[in-house]
């Protein structure tokens, strides 16, 4: 009110029921509310006494006097109210309504028992009849409580799982309802159970606060002993000191009430996932994690909600224990184990020989470690405390071996036996606390992937287990396909108890420097590596190289984390010496070349550089056998698509590029919709992308690069010039030396929708329509057109691409959003984005069935790559299927600088007839980064 005078208008009177609104009790408080109301000019109208005319000197001192005698009168009240309070109290009397645990016993003036009400009824007493409390006469609700004070105290217990548990079991509150934890904590919280009653200890109002029997305190009036007790006072005490330890300011839920607490990680952002509720004040409950890109960049956030995976988690394990005939399963398993362990036990003089080995070989090192630098000196030490580690292994064993020369497969069949019914009335039981401590016993980790559902939006992908202990060997036993497959998330509590779908894996990493390697001698490197586990093939971590390891780098390579990463590679020491500090174990490098040249044992590497970089990494992986994971666009330049998948067809690689959302759910009901012919058949496809990775000038060098960065291998095939602030380490996009623009960025992710559903591969022409082009720079929005001829998936087809300032807002009459796919079909349009589709026009698709699922739930487009290595074939974006994509993404970009339409013939990549379009397919390179067979010419089915 006093706001809306001070803003203008027509506010002139304020009506009002009586005068005691502006100030019930304090008429200095009131003189403080009119005060600006009457120097504004405001009349008060009052119902009662009419108009108040506040500028009459009388009139205001009568009425200060009026609202003293009234707050006096109240004051006075009050206090004689507080002391029958008090006086009843102390008797032990006073409460009208009972707690869950009491009753209310009543008694007539002369202390008789007269009349017990059970429970929260009413019962409207006779006068001068008193109330006390007592045990309530229904033994459950004293049991219910004495249990929730023991179960918090004495236990990993908290208020959710209490609820939890009470609700469970069928036990409800007095209201009849459902416990939740805020109701637990009452009664956790509440002195009634010792005995003790309190009085003022939530004040409502000035004259409600009572300190030491004396009215006008700051402190509650406490009744010790007011009536019989039901917790000790040593069990309440210990209740409250775990409750104030355990209180968050801002609401959030602690971890320790998560059953998966400490087991959890990120697989997006390889951190460990945390306990959190949604928001302050709701009860949904999430494992969440948050990543952020760099530096003044948003933050991604990761969670799935707690009631989800906790459940699916634990029926996998039930599951597993579970298994048919797993008796006899365990005791061939364990055989079997028993079998190469003695074996391997009792050749004592084979333990002799490694042991006097790794003995020479410390010694070496030791005699060595004076040789080393500062920089190599930390992980030679930490190789010499791996050396000495291994040796007291071996000398361990070699001692069992003299102690315990057989051991009982029999004894050890029954010891796990034992294990697995422990652990199956552990889970039967679902005490949290003991599943809390068995999880933590059987689990190593569960990681959780996520894909890219656009800005700030994350579906859950799938999730991974992996087991130690004695649950390993049941796995072990069971001969199940472990393989990673997804977690859906729309039936997050499949039918089925089966334990297949949970990759079961252990991690190993490697702990050595090349640099101790060559100066401690190779045979140390090999001792350490014979005395390893003995992994199968399929079973043991790929040894991975990460080329580039911030921003999408280090997304990529936080999704492989479960592998073993051997080596790191960035030109910027800042981002480099971040990706050691989480992988100390690993080789660094600066130069990719060098990398690939000195490492000799990889498996694979993962790729996510700057666009010209990618196919002078790749080929150079792909020539020394490695498989390969690259970022897209695959490569520079559409010779090099070629070359790359060329390449990787002749040396039989995996290959797999990094179009992360084809492996969403909605591009694949998006694909099994068109193929099904929901729309018809296809006549135009649109694709558009607000975004805009462009220029309207190059930047001029200027000064020296920063002292963390390598700024000759950033440059790496480009043209060597000096440096260039800001292009290092996302705005090179805008600049052709280094990137693609707009088109090179986000075409192969919305194109590769349409090329997988329509499966197209060459386009017959090409035509781009967008600002006048520049040698050096990328255009600030661009439209590109192209046709492909009729195929045995499609009629002649066009397909049309926006992005940046000439991204449309409307197309076909539909209003469309800032990205996405517009199929044009015969029967209908189909609108698709990364996350959701929709068949247009909505009132033709009301009665539509959608076709039966045929088109497998990914499990994860990097877990596709690393599965593909393990077991065989092909991941979806093989170089063989995203080479044509980005061929075809990058025919865009040459159609743009030669300024006219053009003929395209994918069989011999060439355009016809236009030279001038034809250099443009490829490059030059700087000595030493060439790209080889990067005008190849041969078609890759």
């Amino acid at each position: 009110m006093i706001d809306d005078v001070k803003r203008p208008g027509n506010f002139r009177a304020i009506l009002c029921w009586d005068q005691d609104r502006f100030g019930r009790f304090d008429s200095i408080e009131a003189g403080e509310w009119i005060s600006p109301l009457r120097r504004a000019g405001v009349e008060l109208i009052c119902v009662f006494r009419g108009r108040i005319n506040w500028d009459d000197f009388a009139g205001r001192m009568l009425y200060q006097i009026t609202q003293e005698g009234k707050n006096q009168f109240l004051v006075s009240l009050s206090n004689n109210v507080m002391r029958g309070m008090l006086k009843q109290a102390r008797d032990g009397y006073g409460k009208r309504r009972s707690p869950y645990g009491y009753d209310r016993v009543y008694f007539d003036e002369a202390g008789n028992e007269m009349h017990r009400v059970v429970g929260s009824a009413r019962f409207a007493k006779p006068k001068g009849w008193k109330a006390k409390l007592a045990p309530s006469e229904a033994e459950q609700e004293v049991e219910t409580i004495k249990w929730m004070f023991d179960a918090y105290a004495n236990t990993d217990a908290n208020s959710r799982s209490i609820a939890s548990d009470l609700n469970r079991r069928g036990i409800k509150t007095r209201s009849g309802i459902d416990w939740q934890c805020q109701s637990v904590r009452v009664v956790l919280r509440n002195p009634v159970y010792i005995g003790t009653m309190i009085y003022g200890a939530n004040p409502q109002g000035r004259f409600n606060r009572v300190g030491d029997g004396h009215l006008g305190g700051n402190e509650p009036v406490v009744i010790k002993n007011a009536h019989p007790a039901i917790i000790d006072k040593k069990t309440f005490d210990r209740v409250q000191q775990k409750l104030d330890a355990r209180r968050r300011p801002n609401g959030r839920t602690r971890a320790s009430d998560y059953l998966l607490s400490g087991l959890v990680i990120c697989g997006n952002s390889g951190d460990r996932m945390c306990g959190r509720r949604a928001s302050v004040g709701t009860n949904v409950q999430y494992y969440g994690a948050r990543a952020s890109n760099g530096a003044g960049q948003s933050e991604h956030c990761y969670s799935i909600r707690k009631d989800q995976l906790e459940p699916l988690v634990i029926g996998k394990i039930v599951g597993l224990l579970d298994t048919p005939n797993i008796k006899g399963q365990i005791e061939t398993a364990i055989a079997r184990r028993l079998k190469a362990s003695a074996t391997k036990t009792h050749d004592t003089k084979s333990l002799r020989q490694l042991i006097a080995e790794l003995e020479k070989n410390i010694a070496k090192g030791v005699e060595r470690l004076m040789l080393l630098d500062g920089e190599n000196l930390e992980d030679a030490s930490r190789m010499l405390a791996d050396w000495r580690t291994q040796r007291r292994s071996l000398e361990e064993q070699l001692q069992a071996s003299a102690r315990n020369p057989s051991a009982s497969p029999d004894h050890e069949a029954a010891r796990v036996a034992a294990e697995r019914s422990g652990l199956r009335e552990t889970f039967a039981l679902a005490d949290p606390a003991a599943l809390r401590a068995a999880l933590a016993s059987v689990i190593q980790d569960v990681t959780l992937y996520w894909t890219d559902g656009g800005p700030r939006k994350w579906r859950f992908q799938r999730g991974t287990i992996r087991l130690g202990g004695s649950l390993r060997l049941l796995a072990s036993s069971t001969k199940a396909t472990f393989c990673a497959t997804p977690i859906d998330l729309a039936n997050p509590f499949p039918s089925s108890s089966s334990p297949q779908g949970f990759f079961v894996m252990r991690k190993q990493q490697r702990c050595d420097r090349r640099t101790f390697i060559a100066a401690t001698g190779a045979a140390a490197s090999s001792m350490m590596l014979g005395n390893r586990r003995a992994w199968s093939e399929q079973e043991r971590p790929l040894k991975l190289a990460i080329i580039g390891v911030a921003n999408r780098g280090s997304s990529n390579f936080s999704a492989v984390a479960s592998q073993t990463i051997q080596a790191l590679c960035d030109i910027d020491h800042n981002y480099l010496q971040k990706a050691a500090e989480k992988y100390p174990k690993a080789a660094v490098y600066t130069d990719y070349r060098e990398l690939l040249e000195t490492e000799s044992d990889l498996d694979g590497v993962v790729i996510s550089t700057p666009d010209h970089h990618h196919a002078p990494a790749a080929i150079r992986a792909i020539d020394r056998g490695l498989h390969v994971y690259c970022e897209k666009p695959l490569t520079h330049t559409v010779s090099e698509a070629r070359a790359l998948a060329v390449a990787a067809k002749a040396k039989g690689v995996v290959t797999q590029m990094g179009t992360q959302i084809h492996a969403g759910e909605n591009y694949r009901r998006v694909v099994e919709l068109i193929s099904a012919k929901a729309i018809g058949d296809v006549k135009r496809v649109h694709v558009w992308v607000g975004k805009g990775w462009g220029a309207d000038s190059m930047p001029q060098p200027s000064g020296d690069p920063p002292a963390s960065l390598c700024w000759d291998e950033w440059l790496g095939p480009a043209a060597e010039r000096d440096y260039i602030p800001g292009l290092h380490p996302a705005n090179w996009r805008r600049y052709r030396d280094f990137g693609a623009g707009t088109l090179g960025d986000m075409g192969c992710h919305y194109m590769d929708l349409p090329f997988w559903a329509l499966q197209l591969r060459y386009p017959t022409t090409v035509v781009a329509d967008g600002p006048e082009s520049s040698p050096k720079f990328c255009p600030q929005g661009l439209k590109v057109s192209y046709r492909f001829a009729a195929s045995d998936h499609h009629d002649d087809l066009e397909l049309v691409w926006y992005d940046g300032n000439m991204s449309p807002r409307d197309l076909e009459g539909v209003k469309v959003p800032g990205g996405g796919v517009l199929f044009v079909g015969d029967k209908g349009m189909m609108i698709a984005t990364y996350g959701d589709y929709q068949l247009l026009p909505a009132e033709r698709f009301i009665d539509f069935n959608p076709p039966a699922r045929s088109i497998a739930p990914s499990i994860g487009h990097h877990a596709e790559w690393l599965q593909a290595i393990r077991h065989g074939g092909q991941p979806l974006c093989h170089f063989g299927y995203s080479g044509p994509l980005t061929e075809t993404v990058l025919l865009g970009t040459v159609a743009h600088q030669v300024g006219r339409s053009l003929r395209w013939d994918g069989q011999s990549m060439k355009f016809r007839e236009d030279d001038k379009a034809n250099e443009l397919l490829t490059k030059s390179y700087r000595t030493g980064w060439e790209v080889r067979g990067a005008m190849a010419t041969e078609v890759v089915s």
